[in-house]
């Protein structure tokens, strides 16, 4: 199961996914490949953001079955790094919507 974790506090952004989907054995589980492939999204447009001066990443952990980002935006990319965080945080939703038993959104 993978289990998200979204919070936001002041200006600044925080979202943990950890474990593995396990809808399919490794190496050829979708979901998880789904899931991965969101936040890798996540952690390339924040990066980017922030060579950028839009942003501050506070923390970047990327290890097998373990995202944890969190970023403090400028007063000047608050409006674009709040896009990218609910961008990818709805396609994590719905991918919990379509598969409950793999993709837990808290």
């Amino acid at each position: 199961m993978t289990s998200v974790t979204g919070r936001r506090y002041y200006d600044a952004h925080l979202l943990i996914i950890e474990g593995h989907a396990g809808s399919a054995e490794k190496g050829r589980d979708l979901v998880c490949a789904a899931v991965s492939a969101l936040a890798v999204t996540l952690v390339a447009c924040l990066r980017d953001r922030e060579a950028d001066g839009q942003v501050t990443l506070r923390r970047c952990v990327v290890r097998d079955g373990y995202v944890c980002v969190e970023a403090e935006p400028s007063p000047d990319g608050a409006d674009d790094v709040r896009a990218v965080f609910e961008t990818v945080e709805t396609g994590l939703r719905l991918l919990a919507d379509c598969y409950p038993d793999h993709v837990r959104m808290d």
